[in-house]
């Protein structure tokens, strides 16, 4: 599943980008990425529907 995962977000970061990530996410105390992403995606939804831009949300996945 790991190598799915990666090939996902390589498409769209760089080596070094993709290494920055999982460090983040590692200090912020996630297991992988995609627990990361999954938080990261659900406060910017949370956010959007404070701003009331709800139909404007959008949903990131890494599985």
């Amino acid at each position: 599943m790991t190598g799915k995962r990666d090939k996902q977000i390589s498409t769209y970061v760089t080596e070094e980008e993709k290494q920055e990530i999982r460090v983040l996410a590692a200090k912020q105390g996630y297991s992988g990425i995609s627990d990361w992403l999954r938080e990261l995606a659900l406060e910017e939804l949370e956010e959007a529907g404070e701003e009331g831009n709800s139909t404007n949300a959008a949903v990131a996945t890494a599985d």
